[in-house]
């Protein structure tokens, strides 16, 4: 339970929102973290809420333009055993950390989610993500994401298999790590919502491209 926990967060014109996330991670009882901000094209004061921080856990650096370049910017600085994925605008429920580090420790998992309380302007829903690793395999084969990629925590290792998530993925670029890495982690997620998920919708998100990415990964694993 001493494992140090890499908590990665991708920061763009989040002046308004990035304390609150961050001070959900900071005051977690699992205190075996750093914290990296990479503070990308930002055109408000991310920079200085970011640097505005008195913790000597906490590391901001300055990336490309782009949430896939800030999460490979804060990936190549990483020292953690984990790697634990945070939005600027999320929050962390009390104790997430700590029951996500415990199952890894004692489970054969290497990529961990929860359920998410999703919140979308005035409405709330909660997620119903898979549990075990042959349920996620499926729903990855149709092309569903089986991972609540803000609540996500996994081994570090894996990086060396894959590297890490690829910049021409101006989204969906979990979807294609998850399947990258199905020959060499296992799965699940934990059945308890132990994060808010402020849902914005991404004007140039195109629903097609999960599906394909699913098809040409089920064609190259040979899955169904």
């Amino acid at each position: 339970m001493n494992s140090l926990v890499s908590v990665v967060i991708p920061a763009r014109n989040s002046a308004g929102t990035l304390r609150r996330s961050v001070d959900s991670v900071l005051s977690q009882d699992y205190r075996e973290l750093e914290v990296i901000i990479a503070v990308n094209g930002s055109t408000d004061d991310t920079l200085e809420v970011a640097m505005s921080f008195d913790d000597k856990r906490i590391r901001v650096i300055e990336s490309p333009k782009g949430i896939v370049p800030a999460l490979n910017s804060c990936l190549r600085v990483s020292r953690g055993e984990y790697i634990a994925r945070q939005d600027a605008d999320d929050e962390w429920l009390p104790g997430k950390l700590t029951k996500q580090i415990e199952f890894l420790a004692l489970n054969d998992v290497d990529v961990l989610g929860t359920q998410m309380i999703v919140k979308e302007r005035e409405k709330q829903s909660l997620t119903s993500y898979p549990l075990l690793h042959e349920d996620c395999c499926e729903w990855l084969s149709k092309g569903h994401n089986p991972i609540g990629h803000p609540s996500v925590v996994f081994r570090s290792s894996l990086l060396e298999k894959v590297g890490g998530y690829w910049e021409f993925f101006p989204f969906a670029e979990d979807l294609d790590l998850w399947m990258r890495l199905l020959p060499h982690a296992k799965f699940g997620n934990l059945g308890e919502a132990l994060n808010i998920y402020n849902h914005t919708h991404n004007e140039n998100y195109d629903a097609r491209v999960p599906k394909v990415v699913a098809h040409h990964y089920s064609r190259l694993y040979n899955i169904e």
